[in-house]
């Protein structure tokens, strides 16, 4: 909760994903059909939450508060984000 309280946390947030989502779209800004374009489309989706978090992020808080805030969704974004990394991970060593 410290995060969501403290404006400088939020802009350094806002300012890293800005900066992981400009660096993937410059890299890999690949619009084929295959599962590669996963990549880009979190690129594009990292450099859209770096634009809200610095320039409005109470909206993004607002989402993010109530994600994380329950015992319940949390477990379920970790197990998601883990079998989503798991699956970039065997296809981009296939």
């Amino acid at each position: 909760n410290s995060f969501q309280d403290s404006p400088a946390l939020v802009y350094m947030g806002g300012i890293t994903a800005l900066a992981f989502g400009l660096v993937i779209v410059n890299l890999h800004n690949v619009w084929i059909m295959q599962w590669s374009v996963i990549i880009t489309i979190l690129g594009w989706l990292a450099l859209l939450k770096g634009v809200v978090l610095i320039f409005c992020p109470k909206p993004m808080l607002r989402v993010s508060a109530s994600i994380f805030n329950s015992d319940k969704y949390i477990y379920i974004v970790g197990i998601g984000a883990a079998l989503f990394g798991l699956f970039l991970t065997v296809m981009g060593y296939s």
